[in-house]
């Protein structure tokens, strides 16, 4: 399923060209929304301790942005007010030894529709989230340069989920590592039969770059993944891309396009496909799950490399396809993952 076409590493001058780090954002009435900066007034909940509330920006319909900050690490998230927000940070080895490894992941999840599912339209977009977020135009390129999926259907269902992850931040609070990753959730088609019996296409989209700049044991990111994960009752993962490991030759990126490809169980022809470039050392399937005991089905997909160079962005993408029956819970969580290590080295 999966495409590529070849470019050059040094062709993607472009690529780094501007850093994701997070601004503070206000906008003046009749623009995206209003910030406000109440600690007590968030309407995303954050469930992690140690995390303080910064900002928030309403958007169309029941969309927000929120941002959190923390010692280590800065989180914004723009979802359906009311989701919830976990945080994941590890340490390999206090920040102060010679080497060591970080990770941040970040689990966003909507209200339940269980009982409650209809058809609905998201009114606000993936880049207006990202510009809300306070993402430069060249870093939302990153994330948002996907085609339209050529379905008629509502397009998404829900406001995208986007996230954005300032981690490994120095003593003057710059991000070493900074991760973003979106999910837009399409209601494809319903069985001709029964109305309540939806399929559903997941497209995902992560970003990531290494924003270290120092000579002596820099960070490295040297791992990317987007995840999305529903309850087990009555949904099943019925397709997905990437399928397998694809390396990626070392020196040389590479143009992947990912597409749920879609036909049997729904009866239509849709393909929702996307496009990003991919450098060392490859870009695979991740946390494919679907069994009744972890209560979940669950499908990512994962860069695992090492960058070689300050300020160059990786990414990784993927889509799932989903039967959804009448009685299961169209809600998706997010989970956006970015891992790191100092004073290492990769080859």
């Amino acid at each position: 399923m999966l495409r590529r076409s070849r470019i050059t590493k040094r062709n993607m001058a472009a690529v780094g060209a501007a850093s994701a780090l997070l601004v503070a954002t206000a906008f003046a009435p009749g623009s995206l929304g209003a910030t406000r900066a109440a600690p007590d007034t968030a309407a995303l909940n954050m469930v992690t301790p140690g995390f303080t509330f910064a900002s928030e920006v309403r958007l169309a319909g029941r969309a927000v942005v929120d941002r959190w900050t923390s010692r280590t690490t800065d989180v914004v998230v723009a979802a359906v007010a009311g989701s919830q927000v976990r945080v994941d940070v590890a340490y390999s080895a206090p920040r102060t030894s010679k080497s060591g490894t970080g990770s941040v992941g970040v689990a966003v999840t909507p209200p339940s529709e269980r009982g409650t599912k209809a058809r609905t339209t998201s009114s606000v977009s993936q880049a207006q989230e990202l510009t809300a977020m306070g993402l430069s135009p060249a870093a939302i390129a990153k994330i948002d340069s996907s085609p339209s999926p050529t379905t008629t259907g509502p397009t998404p269902r829900q406001p995208p989920v986007c996230v954005e992850v300032d981690g490994d931040k120095d003593s003057n609070g710059r991000a070493r590592q900074i991760g973003t990753g979106c999910e837009e959730q399409y209601l494809d088609s319903t069985d001709p039969s029964n109305s309540a019996q939806w399929y559903l296409v997941d497209r995902f989209h992560g970003s990531g770059v290494n924003n270290d700049p120092a000579l002596i044991e820099p960070d490295h990111l040297t791992q990317l993944d987007v995840n999305v994960r529903y309850n087990w009752y009555e949904n099943e993962i019925a397709d997905w891309d990437p399928q397998y490991d694809y390396p990626v030759n070392d020196g040389q990126c590479t143009t992947e396009t990912t597409g749920a490809h879609l036909g049997t169980a729904s009866g239509v022809s849709a393909e929702y496909s996307q496009a990003a470039t991919i450098c060392p050392n490859r870009l695979g399937p991740d946390n494919l799950r679907s069994y009744a005991s972890s209560g979940n089905v669950e499908f990512g997909s994962a860069w695992y490399g090492y960058d070689k160079d300050f300020d160059q962005y990786e990414a990784t993408i993927g889509n799932d396809y989903v039967s959804n029956g009448p009685g299961g819970d169209p809600s998706v969580t997010n989970y956006t993952h970015i891992k790191w290590c100092w004073g290492c080295s990769g080859s």
